[in-house]
């Protein structure tokens, strides 16, 4: 669910009503876009009604179904970003960066990019040579040497 739009998008919605997204399948249960737009609509009210104090029927209603959608990191993922950071530390100039490491949505990555480019940035000016990647090769430890 994203309630970020009740304060980050005002005027979504008449006065007096708010317009929310709610997401429901995903990774754990991807079954559920298989279900009629009507009971899906049903079991996602069902689920916010307790949570926002929901006590009408909304006005407007639409089901967007997605297959697939936003990637979704599983259990044990953390062993992925830390083997990437181990790569760039016995690497320098070396860099990773991408949806697998710091969040999937567009907004992530254009913030990841731009991290990106300040950390290269910063490297570069340091004025540390970086060697020619065709003259490097695996110790078989997972750094690479000339």
């Amino acid at each position: 669910m994203n309630l970020r739009q009740l304060w980050l998008f005002p005027g979504r919605a008449p006065e007096g009503c708010v317009a929310l997204s709610a997401f429901t399948g995903g990774a754990v249960h991807p079954e559920r876009v298989d279900r009629a737009e009507g009971d899906i609509l049903a079991d996602v009210l069902e689920d916010l009604k307790p949570l926002l104090k929901i006590t009408g029927k909304p006005l407007l209603s639409r089901v967007v179904k997605w297959r697939p959608a936003i990637p979704q990191y599983e259990v044990g993922h953390g062993v992925f970003k830390a083997a990437a950071a181990e790569s760039e530390a016995l690497n320098p100039g070396f860099f990773v960066s991408g949806n697998l490491l710091n969040g999937v949505s567009v907004g992530n990555c254009i913030e990841n990019a731009a991290t990106l480019a300040d950390r290269v940035s910063a490297y570069l000016q340091k004025g540390e040579s970086t060697p020619d990647p065709r003259c490097l090769g695996d110790d078989g430890k997972g750094r690479w040497s000339r």
